[in-house]
């Protein structure tokens, strides 16, 4: 900012710059008294500045003119002083806008008034001016006008609304400066008057370049405007008059209510509008002129455009008028592009006309309708043309491919009296491969009411996925259909192709066809593709058709999904004496579903002739129904999406033969990946209807095979060469399989076997989820004689249902091992077995965490052994529940665990034969039956484990009379049952609290029971408190007022244990008549509790070591180390180490021993206080060793014991003088924290204690130590 108050000055600048590359922008100029000589509120020279010439208002030429500098934002502000007489004013050059100098509301009138007149003439792009507000000698004001002609970028802000006298412009000029390379987008909602890329008008410039509107640009993509003009001028003297040239109008939105011009002339000289374009993508407007003049000059070479060559208009574009290349009659190289269709009025003044016909989806739709209703005229039928053919695909069957113009009231291609039309006629074009023809549909010069394209591809004709011509279905009646037909005996049907997706051919198609008589070329890469419609005759992918030709027909096919054909199929043919060799014929395209209804009446040949050869069947989907089949080398099926479960996939109606290893075999990765994470998944490859299919070289017995995890049946319905039924498939995997089922099924399984004798089922996974409804589900299901069931799983959750029974492993012979049922939740209705087996059953389980389960359940159920399995019952289930059973063998090692309630009887094992070593353990549960250890002919060692049980029934122990070593054992929390039988032992485990009076552990539901001759026993935890003499403890108790009957010696002592530290003596009573008692008499310490203690004082002696190290070296060290520079006051501190190692027994009646290592490290620093010398040391220790126990009796126990520690120590030495020492005393503190592990064995033991902390008094060059602690 500047501000002039007064003083006398030749030029006032706010902002100034000459420099390459700057501006001056937002200066501020204020004049409020003195005397100016010139003044600017911005000043920019421009950029490329000739560093040879001076520099100055003067010497305006040694500025680049060419180049793009700016003045933008600067204000001139005058509100008094002088401007001299021929002195300049401009608020910044370049600038837009207006600034009054004088106004009289009554009027001003200016004597010699010639126009506006140059007040700045310095700047390459600006202008600055003086005039009268309304350009005349009378007006109300005087203004000075600041204009940019050239390389000005206008956007008006958003939303901008001008008034109907406001216009718009890129650049301006009212001296003649020529406008040039300015643009003006108009954008988001702006309204204005008229627009204007360019604008010149007026006289006066002294620049060579004047009167000419050039290579100016309007964008109209939103908003409002009138009239629309790329170039405007209006400049015209004696001299020249300007021109329009090279200016650009492109309207992609918006609405222009009056005309567009791409440039406009409006004096009347001789100017010419040349060379301008206007391009149109969207937008409403009325007329469209490329160039338009008031003169006498020319209007040629002006382009008008539609579309952009790839999309459609915008459906709310509209063209309302006409469109101009120019107002001129003469209009050479005017032309209109045509790219898109559109509707206008009518067209005029164009030489030229070209359409783009590679984006044309309707043949039937004009790309440009004419509807003023008036005939169009002047047309040169020379200048018509099309491009885009060459990406353009056509029909296989049709010859229309555009239709360009259409006007009902006709085209008249008489140019300038001339008959354009007879000359020429049908213009026929080849591009590439297509071969097409220009006419109109009444070839004669005035007549016609459109103008078309005909054509079609000749070679090559595919799309361009290789299948065939897209786009272009089928939606008549033809006689025949080709992709080529190649007539001339010397030529050659190449890479043809012929799409059929609906109508109706009646006759025969071809992809491509050599018909001549005697060709001796040959037909190659032709291909049908039938997607819908009919064929009434036979579909070739190649075809021969003469008996005397001697071609080849190679590498054909035919495409097959969907519609029908009434013949045969033959992806190649011949009746000449060529081979037809390497060709294909496709089911289907492996990316979709094949249609419903797709057939083919008779037979799909791979060729035809003596030559068939390598010729190949790609069954790509299910669903296909032909005749019959032949002349192929391979039958593949292809397993994809498109081959549902349960598929027929290509039902044949004639018999058929053909010889079996032509079908090929699926890999293990087509059958993996097609059966996915289903359970099964089966098809019938070939369904036979009403015939019969025969494979030669079928061999009966091997429809059974594996590969990897995939085991698979591949053969025919009968396992025969000959049946009349299907060639089947079916898929499931024998091991790893994971399958979630959710849906509704009768059986289901995770893993099956039933290929050969020994075939078996290992680790798959079956999980039934929500919504899951199944009659019987099995992990793993081995249907050989005498295969195995291993690792099999069943999951049971939330929301799904077996009716029947959920079986983890099932076996016909073979072993059932480590299979498991897992119930979370759900519900199963029947039975549940861990494995079923025929066989041996082995370490399987039943686990319930949820759910409702209604039936039984068994660990395992076998015929042979039973070992090691096991139920687990977490939640409330209703029926029995049973370890193991045996039907055949024996039943041993099984285990019941039930913390939930079961509504029915429990069975720990149950056998034909031996069932021993079975076990029950209940707790916090109540059972609704009897709970039986084991149930056999033999019931050894069985256990029955009661902590807070009740059972409403008896509780056996074993079922045979001559059972040993039953046990029943009562746990924590009161138990209750109505009687026990078959138990040889009885144990009471007392709980961690018990205490005297304890109500019974075992309530009896009988009121008399006899327990004379069992064996009774009591155990302890470890962790119980100690007892007190003569404490009684209830142990089970009869009905109130019943009796129980003991042995004679029921008050013998017996002995106890608590852990391993007390030993009681207890005597066993009766308490009344019903109830049996445990009454403490005596406790004493165990002997070989001390072994735990002894580790206790090797670590004391350990740890001891480590402070006599620290009291003797340590010291010592640190010390030494601490005082080496005894002058050197400003000593730091220093580093010190001492280690020992040995070996020390300590007696304790017994001994232990110990073997170690202890180190000491530390910084020591020595100072003074007073007369006293003083050490300070902070260190830390660590130890490191073994002990060894050794009791009199013969117990040993051994361990590591480890030491880690902190602290801090210090000492003095007070001297009465510097020579002699009269008294010498050694004070030695230290404050210590460590912490020790200890951890060995003593049959065994293991121990942690913190460290014991003790440094030994020593005496140390007559010195006496003091330790404090």
């Amino acid at each position: 900012m500047l501000t002039i108050t007064a003083g006398t000055h030749t030029v006032a600048r706010a902002g100034y710059t000459i420099a390459k590359n700057s501006s001056t922008k937002n200066n501020t100029l204020t004049i409020t008294d003195g005397t100016v000589g010139a003044a600017y509120g911005g000043w920019t020279e421009g950029k490329n500045l000739i560093a040879s010439t001076a520099v100055d208002e003067t010497h305006p030429v040694a500025v680049n003119t060419g180049a793009n500098a700016e003045a933008e934002g600067n204000k001139l502000s005058l509100s008094g002083g002088t401007i001299g007489a021929n002195g300049k004013i401009a608020g910044g050059i370049p600038m837009s806008g207006k600034l009054t100098i004088m106004a009289n509301a009554a009027g001003i009138n200016v004597a010699n008034y010639t126009g506006a007149r140059d007040l700045v003439g310095a700047s390459a792009n600006s202008e600055i001016t003086i005039d009268t507000e309304n350009h005349t000698a009378s007006s109300e004001k005087i203004v000075i006008d600041g204009l940019t002609f050239r390389y000005a970028k206008v956007k008006p802000e958003a939303n901008t609304i001008g008034t109907d006298e406001e216009d718009v412009w890129g650049g301006r000029s009212v001296l003649s400066n020529t406008t040039t390379h300015n643009v003006l987008t108009i954008d988001k909602g702006t309204e204005h008057r008229d627009a204007y890329g360019g604008w010149t008008a007026g006289k006066g410039t002294m620049r060579t370049a004047k009167k000419d509107s050039t290579e100016n640009t309007v964008n109209l993509v939103d908003g409002k405007v009138r009239n629309l003009y790329g170039g405007f001028t209006a400049s015209a003297d004696a001299s020249a008059a300007g021109s329009a040239t090279k200016n650009t109008v492109n309207l992609s939105g918006g609405e222009a209510t009056g005309t567009v011009y791409g440039g406009f002339i409006s004096h009347t000289g001789a100017g010419d509008a040349t060379g301008n374009a206007v391009a149109i993508t969207g937008g409403t407007m009325k007329d469209v002129y490329g160039g338009y003049t008031n003169g006498t000059g020319q209007t040629t070479g002006n382009t008008v455009t539609i579309g952009d060559g790839t999309n459609a208009l915008p459906t709310r574009t509209n063209i309302a008028g006409y469109l101009y290349g120019g107002n001129k009659t003469v209009d050479t190289d005017n032309k209109l592009m045509v790219n898109t269709a559109v509707s206008v009025k009518n067209i005029k003044h164009f030489e030229k006309i070209s359409f783009n016909i590679s984006h044309v989806s309707n043949a039937t739709t004009p790309l440009l309708k004419l509807t003023d209703g008036v005939q169009t005229s002047g047309l040169d039928w020379d200048k018509v043309e099309v491009t885009g053919a060459n990406d353009f695909v056509p029909s296989t069957y049709r010859t229309r491919l555009a239709t360009l113009m259409h006007n009902d009231q006709g085209i008249d291609f008489t140019k300038a009296g001339v008959n354009t039309y007879n000359p020429i006629r049908a213009k026929n074009r080849e591009s590439g491969d297509l071969e097409y023809t220009i006419d109109t549909d009444n070839p004669t010069v005035t007549a016609a009411k459109e103008i078309y394209v005909d054509g079609f591809r000749f070679r090559h004709n595919k799309g361009t996925d290789g299948k065939g011509a897209k786009h272009l279905a089928l939606d008549g009646t033809v006689a025949a259909a080709y992709g080529a037909n190649v007539t001339v005996k010397d030529g050659a049907a190449q890479d043809n192709a012929a799409e059929i997706s609906g109508g109706t051919v009646t006759g025969n198609a071809y992809g491509g066809a050599l018909t001549a008589v005697a060709a001796t070329k040959n037909a190659a890469g032709g291909s049908a593709h039938i997607t819908g419609g009919s064929v009434g005759g036979n579909v070739y992918g190649g075809a021969i058709t003469d008996a005397a030709a001697s071609g080849n027909v190679t590498g054909s096919s035919v495409h097959v999904a969907g519609g029908t054909v009434g013949g045969d199929v033959y992806a190649a043919y011949t009746t000449g004496t060529g081979a037809t060799t390497g060709n294909k014929v496709y089911l289907g395209d492996g990316q979709s579903a094949i249609a419903a209804g797709t057939r083919v009446t008779g037979t799909i040949y791979g060729g035809s002739g003596t030559d068939v050869t390598d010729n190949e069947l790609q069954v790509q989907g299910a669903g296909v129904t032909a005749g019959s089949i032949a002349h192929f080398s391979k039958v593949h099926f292809a397993l994809n999406d498109y081959v549902p479960d349960g598929a027929n996939v290509l039902s044949l109606t004639q018999n058929t033969a053909l010889p079996f290893a032509t079908v090929t075999e699926p890999t293990y990765a087509e059958l993996s990946g097609w059966l996915g994470d289903a359970m099964e998944k089966s098809a019938h490859l070939f369904k036979m209807q009403g015939s019969a299919l025969t494979l030669n070289g079928y061999t009966p017995g091997n429809r059974l095979r594996r590969l990897g995890d995939i085991e698979y049946v591949f053969g025919t319905d009968n396992d025969a060469g000959t049946t009349t039924g299907s060639l089947d498939l079916s898929v499931y995997r024998w091991r790893h399989d994971t399958t979630d089922i959710t849906g509704r099924m009768p059986y289901i399984f995770g893993g099956k076997a039933v290929r050969g004798a020994a075939g078996e089922t290992l680790r798959n996974r079956l999980r039934l989820k929500a919504g899951a409804y199944v009659y019987t589900a099995i992990g793993g299901d081995t249907q050989t004689p005498s295969g195995m069931a291993q690792e099999n799983t069943i999951t049971i959750e939330a929301g799904a249902q077996i009716t029947q029974s959920a079986i983890g492993g099932k076996t016909r012979g073979g072993l059932a091992e480590k299979n498991t049922v897992i119930v979370t939740g759900g519900q199963v209705q029947g039975n549940v077995y861990g494995a079923d087996s025929a066989g041996a059953a082995t370490g399987n389980g039943v686990f319930v965490t949820g759910g409702t389960v209604g039936a039984n359940l068994f660990g395992a159920r076998a015929t042979g052994l039973a070992r090691e399995n096991e139920v687990q019952i977490e939640s409330a289930v209703t029926g029995t529940v049973t370890g193991a059973s045996s039907t055949g063998a024996s039943a041993v090692e099984n285990a019941v665990v039930i913390r939930a309630d079961v509504a029915g009887s429990v069975t720990g094992g149950a056998a034909l034969h031996s069932a021993s070593a079975n076990r029950v353990e209940i707790t916090d549960a109540v059972i609704a039956g009897d709970v039986t250890g084991s149930s056999g002919a033999q019931t050894d060692d069985n256990q029955i484990l009661l902590s807070g049980a009740t059972v409403t029934g008896d509780v056996v122990g074993g079922t045979s009379a001559g059972g040993t070593g039953n046990t029943l054992a009562i746990y924590t929390g009161q138990s209750a049952i109505h009687d026990f039988s078959g138990v040889q032992k009885l144990r009471f485990y007392l709980p961690n609290d018990a205490r005297a009076s304890y109500t019974p552990m075992l309530q009896l539901g009988v009121a008399a029971k006899d327990i004379r001759n069992l064996n009774i026993g009591v155990g302890f935890s470890g962790s119980a408190p100690v007892l007190h003499g003569n404490d009684v403890i209830s142990l089970m108790e009869t009905l109130p007022g019943g009796t129980l009957l003991t042995d004679a010696d029921i008050a013998n002592q017996i002995e106890g244990t608590q852990g391993v530290t007390m030993r009681y003596q207890f005597a066993l009573q009766k308490r009344g008549t019903d109830e049996l008692v445990l009454t403490l008499i005596g406790a004493a310490m165990n002997d070989q509790t001390k072994s735990l203690v002894e580790p206790r004082c090797g670590a004391t002696d350990f740890i001891n070591r480590g402070a006599d190290l620290l009291a003797a070296s340590g010291i010592s060290s640190a010390a030494k180390e601490g005082g080496r520079a005894e002058d050197d006051e400003k000593r730091g501190y220093q580093l010190w180490a001492a280690m020992s190692q040995g070996t020390m027994r300590a007696e304790t009646g017994s001994y232990v021993t110990t073997n170690g290592y202890n180190l000491s490290v530390g910084w020591a620093k020595e100072g003074r206080l007073r007369a006293a010398k003083t050490l300070f040391t902070p260190f830390v220790e660590y130890g490191r060793g073994t002990y060894h126990t050794y009791l009199d009796d013969g117990t040993h126990g051994n361990g590591k014991i480890s030491y880690l520690g902190a602290g801090l120590m210090g000492a003095s030495n007070a001297r009465t003088d510097a020579g002699r020492r009269r008294r010498c005393t050694v004070e030695e503190y230290e404050a210590a924290i460590a912490v020790m592990s200890l951890s060995g064995r003593s049959r065994p033991t293991t121990a942690k204690m913190p460290t014991m902390r003790r440094i030994s008094a020593s005496e140390r060059r007559g010195c006496s130590a003091r330790v404090i602690h």
